[in-house]
C-alpha cells in the first residue's frame, strides 16, 4: 500500500532497504540499541554515517523518522 506523499511514512520500507540494507524495523533496533532517542537528530546522523557507512541523506531521513517516532 502506498502512503500520500508528505505522510510519515511517505517513504516505503522497500525504498530505505534498497538505498540502506534494512528496512525501518531494522532500523528502529539498530537504534534503540544505541540509545538514541537520548540524542539529537544531528548525532543520529552523524552516528549512521560513521558506523554504519550509509549515505549521509538516507542517515538524514532515518533519523527524523525515528525522532517523530514513525
Amino acid at each position: 500500500m502506498c502512503t500520500p506523499k508528505g505522510s510519515p511514512r511517505s517513504i516505503r520500507d522497500t525504498e530505505v532497504k534498497t538505498g540502506t540494507g534494512r528496512g525501518w524495523a531494522e532500523w528502529s533496533a539498530v537504534l534503540d540499541e544505541a540509545y538514541a532517542k537520548e540524542m539529537h537528530v544531528v548525532d543520529i546522523t552523524d552516528y549512521l554515517v560513521n558506523t554504519h557507512e550509509i549515505e549521509r541523506v538516507w542517515a538524514q531521513v532515518i533519523a527524523v523518522y525515528y525522532k517523530w517516532g514513525v
